[in-house]
């Protein structure tokens, strides 16, 4: 058991997938625009490994006017075996931006 970070940058869409993790816990997902871009959500989601039926949305943040903004759940959010955590931001302005995931192991 122990903590992980998922770090990546750019300056178009995001669309970023988390897997392979075994059980987890979600700690915080955050996120830092260079400019404030779109009024467009930043969605934080699991994807269920049994089927789209299991997906939920754990998360959405209007983007308007903000350069940062974070995710941190009252509680760790749990995701099984197989489980993804995916963000999506449509980043139509190309700002450039830096996101983390930080998760950990339960298994």
């Amino acid at each position: 058991m122990g903590y992980f970070t998922h770090e990546i940058t750019g300056a178009g869409a995001i669309n970023e997938t988390v897997e392979n993790m075994g059980p987890w816990l979600l700690d915080e997902v955050r996120i830092h625009l260079q400019a404030a871009s779109a009024a467009e959500n930043f969605i934080t989601r699991i994807d269920g490994a049994k089927g789209h039926q299991w997906d939920v949305i754990l998360d959405t943040i209007a983007m308007s006017a903000l350069t940062d903004a974070s995710y941190l759940p009252v509680r760790p959010r749990y995701g099984g075996r197989g489980d993804k955590i995916r963000i999506t931001y449509p980043n139509a302005n190309t700002v450039e931006y830096g996101l983390t995931i930080v998760w950990r192991s339960t298994g």
